[in-house]
């Protein structure tokens, strides 16, 4: 029998390798999801093979290691591709879980420009894309894991009566942002989500865009929203 927990983590990286694309080679981030399996026999008295609660705290013994922070710095990662973390994963994860299956990394979010257009309930439209991007926020104390660099799979969302006047500044939007330091850009050395929501619209009205809100999302659980009216 097998079960399996997954953990998120949010991390920086730039693809060592030299056949990685040259954007994938620049300091960005993701959004990661491990999935982690124990193989085991069910206890006949409780019912279970291992407590899932168990597997995952010693398994975020070793995730949290890699949470909030640039993965090329990780003693063991090779290239920081996703397929060295998933063996640095598998690696480091077995003496804290001596039956463990395997461990299966993700990358969530779209991890290209890949927009989705949907009619809202009001009658407008929406304009969905994702980017993938490190940033850290400045402002914050030292000891506040934000500081450090790191990386989401941000996910976006302007709503407007016409999504088709949207689509090359939104586009051009993206390849500003994508597989970047978000600190970098003029206008974002504070990147929160709020902040980016805000120059996301001042990006927007630039272009001569007319919009009535805008979503943006670091994690799957948490977001901002920006209302035009």
């Amino acid at each position: 029998m097998i079960i399996e927990c997954k953990l998120t983590f949010e991390s920086a990286h730039r693809n060592a390798s030299t056949a990685a694309p040259e954007r994938a080679r620049r300091l960005h981030g993701h959004s990661y999801e491990a999935t982690v399996a124990v193989r085991g026999v069910i206890d006949p008295k409780i019912g279970w093979v291992m407590d899932f609660a168990e597997v995952k705290d010693r398994a975020s013994e070793v995730v949290d290691r890699l949470d909030h922070r640039i993965l090329n710095d990780i003693e063991g990662i090779i290239d920081a591709s996703r397929d060295d973390v998933e063996r640095w994963l598998n690696r480091t994860l077995r003496p804290h879980l001596p039956t463990l299956h395997d461990c299966r990394l993700e990358i969530l979010g779209d991890r290209s420009w890949s927009p989705i257009v949907a009619r809202t309930a009001g009658g407008g439209e929406r304009v969905r894309f994702g980017f993938d991007a490190a940033h850290f926020l400045p402002t914050l104390p030292d000891a506040h894991k934000c500081r450090r660099i790191h990386g989401h799979s941000f996910r976006v969302a302007v709503t407007s009566a016409d999504a088709r006047d949207l689509a090359e500044p939104v586009h051009e939007i993206y390849q500003t942002l994508d597989h970047r330091l978000l600190n970098e850009i003029p206008g974002l050395q504070n990147p929160t989500s709020e902040l980016l929501a805000q120059w996301l619209a001042a990006e927007l009205e630039r272009r001569k865009c007319t919009f009535e809100e805008i979503m943006v999302a670091e994690t799957c659980t948490s977001s901002c929203r920006l209302n035009m009216g």
